[in-house]
């Protein structure tokens, strides 16, 4: 790599690397007979709005093409449309790496058929369900579902492409990062799922969600799931959802609440970034969520029907996908080369536009009673597909990420735009939401569930009020205080929302803000002595060869430099420098004894280490 990076022109070179597909995170349930309930929708439509926008808008998503890059498309079931190609469904798609890819055959086959006949999970298909799927009227032996049920937008066309995309990463500097931030600048909007590393504390989103041209998505809970319950003696019906597949019993099966239902899931990953920016952006239903799977998923699964409950962020981003494809319905359906803005009025919003959109008119929500989930957790928090539509509000930036501690701005300003047709007056209001604190005191590794506490932060809010007409916008200056228990030795991340009613509709829009308050560094350094036994070879070790540079004989330091979070990089003074004393570098290659304490100046004149010092010091 660094060869080609040497080479006049170069701009970028990234490794090319293999990363684990998706995996659902709940087993497959075996449903043996059902009992309807068409007052108990299985899919929580009516929470975002997407119910509405069907029944009383009669917008399916008609015609925009929604790309589903995953595990392929089982196109032959029924509820996916029954066939590939124009005309269908599933009409457009791609086999990247063919049938018999996988972790040990690494031999990619491409064909122009993503058929999903091979997968274990059927993720790809189960995703593209909650897209577009139309499971009513189906009475096709295998294909019957639970319950009656269509996706976020039926009437939308899949595409399929078979690849697999995703891994754990903090920062923007790979290559699928930059990719999607070049697709979602020609007009194609990018959803990538945050991860699923929720167990694992603070910061453990991915890549490439974790780009600015993306929009990472977060789960919550699907209010409602198919579930099976026992009947006691007393015909009481207890109801539960097994942590395992059950062993083939006659079972009855019903629609349930979920405890959690319209909660964070406790799967899904956590923000920050690595360069403490706003990620995850916004929430889509994701746990317990039912859709299809493909035949052949169903046969290996013993499954009646091709349908099943999976769980992950994979499920929200979909969600979130077929509402854009709702938006852009309503709008027109203008093509993605209108994103220029040169055909105004009837333009594809930018990306930042749509962005901003989402998130001013998300729905936040509580991980209790009475607590906002931090903005870690949820980002704008779930959501709203109906207002989304309908909204007549938008704040810019929508989002607001505060640095940490020592580099937090002593004010920032915000835009609110009435995009309404009518004059309005807005109050403006500081909602606080929980303290995250990643750490306890004397230990420096992650709590794998933050600590969250109703510890909010004052916010200063110039002016309160404001009255705006129609396409008027006005600004708000905000300053803020960290919350008074915010402990900056321990990872604590607050946040919270500024929230915009208009006097006319009462209809909310509002900005998220999330800051580390933290001031410097407080992981704990181990130092090593530069003394001890030298091994001079290893034994069964293989070797490799790459390109070194050779250092003359003399005094030499190693520095490290690091951009500062919010840093330019073309201005110097925003890296962070830290240089390591001086030492004395002899190329003489004296071979020292076994078995001897060894001081730096003999340990240096060792090759190998040489050569790791050239790797430190690029």
């Amino acid at each position: 790599m660094e060869m080609i990076k040497s080479i006049p022109g170069t701009i970028a070179v990234y490794p090319v690397y293999s990363v684990p597909g998706p995996k659902p995170l709940t087993k497959y349930i075996q449903f043996k007979s059902r009992e309807n309930n068409p007052t108990a929708p299985v899919i929580a439509h009516d929470l975002t709005g997407v119910d509405k926008i069907h029944e009383q808008l009669k917008n399916f998503g008609n015609g925009v093409r929604v790309a589903v890059i995953d595990t392929g498309v089982d196109y032959n079931h029924p509820a996916l449309g029954g066939c590939f190609g124009p005309g269908c469904k599933v009409a457009f798609g791609y086999d990247l790496v063919g049938d018999n890819f996988n972790s040990l055959n690494r031999t990619q086959v491409e064909d122009k058929d993503p058929i999903d006949n091979c997968s274990d999970s059927a993720h790809g298909t189960h995703v593209a369900g909650i897209v577009a799927a139309n499971a009513t009227g189906i009475n096709v032996t295998g294909f019957v579902p639970f319950q009656s049920f269509v996706g976020v937008a039926p009437q939308a066309i899949i595409g399929a492409f078979t690849m697999s995309v995703g891994g754990r990463g903090a920062y923007r500097d790979s290559s699928d990062v930059e990719a999607a931030r070049r697709v979602s600048e020609q007009g194609v909007y990018v959803t990538f799922s945050f991860g699923n590393a929720g167990r694992q504390g603070l910061q453990t989103g991915g890549s490439p969600s974790i780009s600015s041209g993306a929009i990472a998505v977060a789960s919550l809970d699907n209010p409602r799931a198919p579930s099976l319950y026992l009947i006691t003696s007393n015909e009481e019906k207890i109801f539960y959802l097994p942590g395992s597949a059950f062993g083939g019993w006659k079972s009855i099966v019903q629609s349930m609440i979920v405890p959690t239902g319209g909660t964070p899931s406790v799967f899904s990953s956590l923000g920050l970034t690595g360069d403490l920016l706003f990620k995850p952006q916004i929430s889509g239903i994701g746990g317990y969520v039912y859709s299809t799977v493909s035949s052949f998923t169903a046969k290996n699964q013993n499954l009646s029907d091709a349908y099943a409950i999976k769980s992950g962020t994979s499920m929200a981003t979909p969600y979130v996908a077929g509402t854009l494809a709702l938006y852009l319905a309503h709008i027109g359906n203008p093509p993605p080369w209108t994103v220029n803005g040169t055909c105004q009025p009837n333009c594809r919003p930018s990306f930042t536009k749509i962005v901003n959109l989402l998130q001013s008119n998300a729905m936040p929500v509580n991980i209790s009673n009475t607590i906002l989930a931090n903005t870690a957790q949820q980002g704008a928090g779930l959501v709203n597909a109906l207002q989304l539509i309908q909204a007549t509000t938008i704040i810019s930036p929508s989002e607001l990420a505060l640095n940490d501690s020592v580099r937090q701005a002593s004010s920032y300003t915000i835009q609110v735009n009435n995009i309404g047709n009518q004059t309005v007056t807005y109050n403006i209001n500081h909602y606080g939401a929980a303290l995250a604190t990643g750490l306890q005191r004397g230990n420096d590794m992650l709590l794998t569930q933050p600590l969250y506490s109703a510890d909010y932060a004052i916010v200063d809010i110039q002016p309160s009020t404001m009255r705006l007409a129609p396409t008027q916008t006005g600004t708000v200056t905000l300053r803020f205080q960290p919350p008074r228990n915010a402990d900056s030795a321990l990872l604590p991340i607050f946040s919270g929302f500024i929230r915009f009613t208009n006097d006319v509709n009462e209809q909310i829009a509002q900005i998220p803000l999330r800051n580390a308050a933290i001031a410097g560094s407080h992981a704990q350094f181990y130092t090593v002595s530069w003394s001890g036994d030298v091994i001079v070879s290893m034994q069964n070790q293989s070797s490799v060869e790459y390109q070194t540079t050779s250092l003359p004989d003399g005094l030499y330091k190693i520095r490290f430099s690091a951009l500062q979070h919010f840093g330019n990089p073309e201005n110097d003074n925003d890296y962070d420098i830290y240089e390591s004393p001086t030492f004395k570098l002899i190329n003489t290659f004296i071979e020292p004894e076994p078995s001897k304490a060894t001081s730096i100046s003999t340990i240096l004149n060792q090759s190998f280490i040489i050569l790791h010092l050239a790797y430190l010091c690029y």
